[in-house]
């Protein structure tokens, strides 16, 4: 860990604009960068997330005067000035001011006081803020006026080279502030490689917690939370952790964790062997595996809806698309469980796993592996734990290399060589649902037979019931 900031041009540029600007007007105020880029500047990693502080007034107000400074005295560009209102429920409780400078966004906003009130426009102290920030490796500061690191808890910078998520206050004080901290706290875990403070683990189990999560944050905010830990790439040790502390079932519901997090831990490692690096498609595969244990239930509040449907689109509050394609791995997860590890597999069987899973055919392979050869754990960290059977790499890599050579990677992009129309004509029947029956029969029959002739394809049809 480096022991001074290393700035950029852009930055210098921009805390220079910042201190003219303080220096025209004579507005003495102490200016500070707060938060994950004073954290990543003394890791050595560059951050283009600037928030910066004001000590003496309103946010707004500081912002204009650095409009103005810009606008009359240099040849930079500056926007416009947006606003930010404050929202509790989601964590922000101060008027944040947001601004772009040569395109470069800034946000700038008071010191967090000790105890947020009524007034959104209260300035807090240095100290005050710092308290009130998420970690101690967060609550750093780097003051602009003259380039010092503050270490207002006297913790941040040995937690920092100590590796420890920690919170400023007693972590009770803190998460009861805002429960979603909790899960924040295992997220940066995952990201950094850091331990969690055993006091802070210790108030994470507790009932008060879980009771929080459940009745005061917002079931989008959990699920974008959920979102970052599988994009740290260490999605089974997160949700080892979202188990031990008891918010598993809680955000997912009733289940055998230690079975499913035997079959994430597999799935994470077959995934990395197999699957073609895609963020999107990472995404869809952690949750298929994190939601395996619920394929073929209803949703408790609507019997009509899948389970893991709502698990997604209710519990989580994520997109549709990735309950679509979550979806896609389970169905091409069902066809291959039909082959049951067999070492022989027809070109329809093969085929049959793409159309069903599309472009995550191999994800759904995947699955199926880790469902059927799961790693055994016992709530270790997931990078120390077992590793995938031999004989079940070995059957992935196989079903995946004949999915390649027979050319079917792609077959569920596959065009029937004969339209609904036509079929509709042949059979003297009105278009309708039924057309997609014969349709997928059609398909079916030119991965199975590529030599088939469009009269092969008519006596097919004809001969359909």
């Amino acid at each position: 860990m480096a022991h001074q900031i290393v700035l950029t041009d852009t930055e210098t540029m921009i805390f220079t604009l910042l201190r003219q600007t303080v220096a025209t007007y004579s507005t003495h105020t102490i200016l500070r960068v707060v938060g994950g880029w004073v954290r990543d500047k003394l890791l050595g990693r560059e951050s283009h997330d600037i928030d910066i502080t004001v000590d003496n007034m309103p946010s707004y107000d500081f912002s204009v005067y650095l409009q103005k400074y810009i606008q009359e005295n240099t040849t930079h560009q500056i926007s416009g000035i947006g606003v930010i209102q404050p929202n509790p429920s989601s964590g922000k409780h101060l008027l944040t001011s947001t601004l772009r400078i040569d395109n470069i966004p800034i946000d700038i906003c008071c010191l967090r006081p000790e105890n947020f009130g009524s007034d959104s426009t209260g300035v807090g102290t240095p100290l005050s803020d710092a308290r009130r920030r998420d970690f101690t490796i967060n609550s750093l500061f780097y003051r602009v006026n003259d380039g010092v690191i503050e270490d207002m808890t006297q913790q941040g910078l040995s937690d920092l080279s100590a590796h420890v998520i920690r919170t400023p206050i007693p972590p009770q004080e803190t998460l009861v502030d805002d429960p979603l901290r909790a899960l924040r706290a295992i997220r940066f875990s995952a990201k950094m490689c850091y331990t969690i403070d055993p006091h802070l683990i210790e108030v994470m189990k507790s009932d008060t917690l879980k009771i929080g999560i459940c009745s005061t944050i917002s079931r989008e905010r959990i699920g974008n939370e959920i979102l970052g830990m599988i994009q740290t790439g260490h999605q089974s040790y997160c949700f080892e952790k979202l188990m031990e502390v008891g918010y598993y079932t809680v955000i997912f519901g009733e289940c055998d964790e230690v079975q499913v997090l035997s079959v994430m831990k597999s799935y994470e490692e077959l995934s990395k062997a197999f699957t073609i690096f895609n963020e999107e498609h990472r995404v869809y595969g952690a949750i298929a595996s994190a939601t395996f244990w619920f394929i073929g239930m209803n949703d408790l509040k609507n019997m009509k809806v899948p389970r893991v449907q709502g698990i997604i689109m209710e519990a989580l509050k994520l997109s549709t698309a990735i309950k679509n394609n979550v979806a896609l791995i389970h169905s091409g997860y069902l066809e291959v469980k039909k082959l049951d590890f067999q070492q022989n597999y027809t070109r329809l069987d093969l085929g049959r796993i793409v159309l069903s899973a599309e472009a995550l055919w191999r994800e759904a392979i995947c699955l199926y592996a880790a469902i059927k050869s799961p790693i055994t754990v016992k709530y270790e960290k997931s990078d120390d734990g077992g590793q995938v059977e031999k004989k079940t790499v070995q059957w992935v890599g196989n079903i995946i290399q004949k999915i390649e050579q027979n050319g079917l990677e792609n077959c569920y992009k596959m065009r029937p060589k004969i339209n609904g129309d036509e079929i509709a004509k042949i059979l003297g029947r009105k278009k309708g649902p039924w057309l997609k029956e014969i349709l997928r029969g059609v398909i079916e029959m030119q991965i199975e037979r590529p030599e088939a002739t469009h009269n092969d394809i008519l006596d097919y049809v004809k001969n359909w019931k």
